[in-house]
């Protein structure tokens, strides 16, 4: 952005199809489910990103990272830097960790395998990690839900009730 490019709409262009479905007609319910759907596959994607060396893994974290970045800018350009925030905190404090558990699970696995290679570790996989890890993926997409669940009742009503009236003045909703 600071070059003068959005990126989304690179992005966008090379793809083909909006990055962004329109979901202004969904119920509050169903833009939940949308988003803890959505939420979900970048959640197993960071876990299976093991299979690519990390690879996957860490190009999910960083494309969720300009994406949030380029959209906030946009935004905090024309709303404000407030509208930003009050739009990706509430939810955020439960994402942001759900992805990063989700990550540290596909780099711990990786760093397993890599401790397996070297010889220094006689398994891969022992059934107290896999349980440890089970509850670990179980508690963060646990956070998932509540963020999606954050995002689609309580961040929209944050916004209307904060914002009102510069949303108004734009002619739009949140």
């Amino acid at each position: 952005m600071i070059a003068g490019y959005n990126l989304l709409e690179i992005i966008q262009e090379v793809v083909g199809e909006p990055l962004f479905p329109d979901i202004s007609d969904r119920s509050r319910l169903e833009l939940a489910q949308f988003l803890l759907v959505n939420n979900s596959r970048a959640f197993l994607l960071s876990i299976l990103g093991v299979l690519t060396l990390g690879l996957l893994t860490a190009w999910a974290m960083v494309f969720n990272g300009i994406i949030v970045g380029n959209v906030g800018a946009f935004i905090a350009g024309s709303v404000g830097v407030g509208y930003i925030l009050v739009g990706l905190l509430p939810h955020g404090i439960f994402e942001l960790p759900a992805l990063f558990i989700a990550a540290g699970v596909g780099f711990r696995l990786l760093y397993r395998v890599g401790q397996r290679i070297r010889g220094s570790r006689s398994s891969i996989i022992t059934k107290r990690y896999l349980y440890r890890t089970g509850l670990l993926v179980l508690a963060g997409w646990l956070l998932l839900v509540v963020a999606a669940v954050v995002e689609a009742f309580v961040t929209p009503a944050l916004l209307e009730t904060l914002f009102a009236d510069r949303l108004e003045a734009m002619g739009s909703s949140p």
